[in-house]
């Protein structure tokens, strides 16, 4: 019994502390495009804040931008580059933010001084800027492309992609650069490579109708989610290089719902009905498929799922104005659950930095969570926190509430609770213990009492 019981307890406590097999992707310490990487895992290896507390917000209190942001932030060498969109406040007055509306903007990463802005170029709603070689490389909801020079914001070039009226917001997305291209989809279908150095389109395919997504590219292979006219979606793999269909991944009565993420030798997305499926990367055929729950959805239409530890992260976003949704961690191999977090309201985007995970929540939370068992760690009150990028041991937030905050070592006006702990699975190795103890003494006093008789 002694053997059996010291057995068990060796094993749970191996479950308890043991991680599963880690991503080994991504190096680099900054955050230079929408998923981090061109696969858009949303992972790096940087640990990000221990502690949630704000360090700076730009603008500071009481003061706002007069847009909304929806712009994942780009991270890059010290600076923040980020777009905002088309909404604006008419109080504002005559001054700097005034006319950070309708922008590009690039602010210090340390303390959030801004450092440039090009207002002359539309809206940017739906396009994050990729940051490469000294390029922002970003799309605008008037449909056009265009390079800046990250130092200044000046135009190095600009392309229209979808002529127009004026006004009329296109969802073009967020770029993915390698190769000397910059590959970019629009909302008209189109999927473009365009010269990274002058603009000019090197190739251009039209696979479906709609394209509301931002691509991935992983093994050459240019990875985008489009819908029909109708209730029917599509997971394409374009050759990156020039643009010809590699395979085509259908589903009938529903519509993917994110962009798609590269992993584990998969391409991992969601759909609008709430399954996510998971497709062989290499010919496009199904590994697996786990649905979320009838009418669950996923409520970022462009948020790809985050892959990191063997898992991929996703909402489980049912529709209703209750605090059911949460956050699922499930097996990249086969799909079933690891864990599910506590339930708040509508999840908008989640990232890992080491074996953390940052979710924020359309109640206006930011989550910090242990990424191996959903361990709530600590949350604070942050308006819409949508945008996330984390570099060294800061978090970067842009919010729907038309501010820029940064989240490293406690400042004063944040709202921070006191860090949990899981104590679930060390309960359960003490009752082992203790049932082991009890057993152990109950094996020595019958021995004592045989040797009595």
């Amino acid at each position: 019994m002694k053997s059996s019981v010291v057995l068990a307890v060796v094993l749970l406590v191996a479950v308890a502390t043991t991680p599963l097999v880690q991503s080994g992707e991504n190096d680099a310490s900054d955050w230079p495009m929408f998923g981090r990487d061109l696969a858009n895992t949303s992972y790096t290896p940087n640990p990000g804040p221990s502690v949630l507390s704000i360090r700076w917000r730009f603008p500071q209190e009481p003061d706002y931008l007069p847009s909304e942001i929806w712009s994942v932030p780009a991270v890059v060498n010290g600076v923040i580059y980020f777009g905002t969109g088309a909404t604006e406040v008419e109080s504002f007055t005559p001054g700097l933010l005034a006319r950070l509306g309708k922008s590009v903007i690039a602010l210090n990463a340390e303390n959030g001084d801004v450092m440039w802005h090009n207002d002359q170029l539309g809206t940017f709603a739906f396009s994050s800027p990729a940051v490469v070689d000294g390029r922002v490389f970003i799309a605008s909801d008037q449909g056009n492309a265009y390079a800046l020079n990250a130092e200044n914001g000046d135009v190095i070039w600009n392309r229209d992609l979808i002529s127009g009226p004026e006004n009329l917001a296109w969802r073009i997305s967020s770029p993915a650069v390698t190769d000397g291209k910059v590959l970019i989809t629009t909302q008209l279908g189109y999927t473009y490579a365009l010269n990274v150095e002058n603009g000019d389109i090197i190739w251009a395919r039209k696979v479906d109708e709609h394209v509301q997504t931002s691509p991935a590219v992983a093994g050459g292979k240019l990875f985008i989610t489009s819908d029909n006219i109708g209730w029917s979606g599509h997971l394409s793999a374009l050759n990156a290089g020039n643009g010809n269909l590699v395979w085509i991944y259908p589903i009938d009565n529903d519509l993917f719902g994110s962009s798609p993420t590269v992993a584990y030798g998969k391409v991992f997305v969601v759909t609008k009905k709430g399954w996510i499926h998971a497709v062989y990367a290499e010919n496009g055929g199904l590994a697996w498929k786990y649905g979320m729950g009838e009418g669950a959805y996923y409520i970022r239409p462009d948020g790809p799922p985050a892959a990191a530890h063997g898992m991929i992260y996703v909402f489980k976003n049912p529709p209703t104005d209750e605090r059911v949704h949460t956050l699922l961690a499930l097996n990249a191999d086969n799909g079933s659950v690891v864990w599910e977090s506590l339930p708040s309201w509508a999840g908008l985007r989640v990232i890992v930095a080491d074996n953390v995970i940052f979710a924020g929540w359309h109640l206006s939370e930011l989550w910090m969570l242990d990424a191996y068992t959903g361990n709530l760690l600590q949350k604070i009150k942050l308006s819409v926190p949508d945008g996330l990028s984390v570099v060294g041991d800061k978090l970067y937030v842009t919010s729907h509430g038309r501010f820029v905050a940064c989240i490293g070592l406690p400042e004063t006006g944040a709202e921070v609770e006191s860090p949990k702990t899981n104590l679930l699975p060390w309960l359960a190795i003490l009752g082992l213990l203790l049932i082991g103890v009890v057993g152990l003494l109950s094996f020595v006093i019958k021995i004592r009492l045989l040797r009595r008789r």
